[in-house]
């Protein structure tokens, strides 16, 4: 049945129905299917639609453990200069590289692409990068960056960074006060260890499960966004929960004709 669909929707030749086929597959768990209807919206050309299913499609591979395949789909959505998706492909580019210069080069352009998710996040992960090649000053400039983003997630890991950072060139003042600034983000992680830092009460962070969820109105959207990797990952991009993403999750519908997925850490 679902491959008459298949061949219903490839007659149309719109590449919108691709996408929604991808969706479709993937929450069936044919991931294979799904990548070749990814491959089929990404040859369209459409300015919208392709750069988004070369995300999608770099994303899913990544998952099945295709890396040169993963690399080639997010260099193509990375090359479209697509304001969205573009800023996400390099970002996850240069953690597909993990470190040297081509993960730095991936970071550095999805940081100037001045992203409101992706370009805090590359800050972050670059000022990593420098700070292990012995280029604090850099570092430093690129853990501010983040702070300066506010982003929920990125700019407390990087206040935290910038605190060790300074704090190990002697600066104690300066380390105090990004140190300080991590704390009164109440991140739930980084702020007990920056109060640790502070020398305040030795908290940690809880090792007990702590859960977070995310709701759909529509039962049928939630259902596909929980059974597609890709299409989750960039759902959390796009609503700033890059905390959330590598976390074991599960969905299920809720009484009132909605669907919830529930992270847990």
């Amino acid at each position: 049945m679902l491959s008459d669909l298949w061949r219903a929707l490839r007659r149309q030749r719109d590449p919108r129905t691709d996408m929604m086929l991808a969706t479709r597959l993937a929450d069936r768990g044919d991931l294979a299917g799904a990548a070749a209807a990814l491959r089929a919206a990404a040859r369209s050309g459409d300015p919208e639609v392709a750069p988004r299913a070369h995300l999608r499609l770099g994303l899913l591979l990544r998952r099945r453990g295709d890396r040169a395949g993963a690399e080639a789909a997010l260099a193509s959505a990375a090359a479209s200069g697509h304001p969205e998706h573009a800023p996400v492909a390099l970002f996850s580019l240069g953690g597909l590289y993990g470190s040297g210069e081509r993960a730095a080069t991936a970071y550095l352009a999805a940081v100037e692409s001045g992203h409101p998710t992706a370009a805090p996040s590359a800050a972050l992960c670059l000022g990593e990068i420098r700070e292990e090649e012995g280029d604090l000053d850099d570092a430093e400039r690129l853990y501010r960056k983040a702070m300066k983003s506010r982003h929920v997630d990125v700019a407390p890991k990087a206040a935290f960074s910038l605190g060790a950072l300074l704090r190990s060139r002697g600066e104690h003042d300066r380390a105090r006060a990004a140190f300080q600034a991590a704390a009164d983000s109440r991140h739930p992680q980084v702020a007990p260890l920056a109060r640790a830092e502070l020398g305040g009460a030795p908290v940690r962070p809880s090792s007990s499960v702590s859960e977070t969820t995310i709701r759909f109105a529509d039962r049928e959207q939630g259902s596909r966004v929980a059974g597609d990797q890709g299409l989750l990952e960039a759902l959390l991009f796009n609503e700033g929960r890059t905390d959330l993403i590598g976390l074991a999750y599960s969905g299920r519908p809720t009484p009132e004709g909605g669907y919830e997925i529930v992270f847990r850490r």
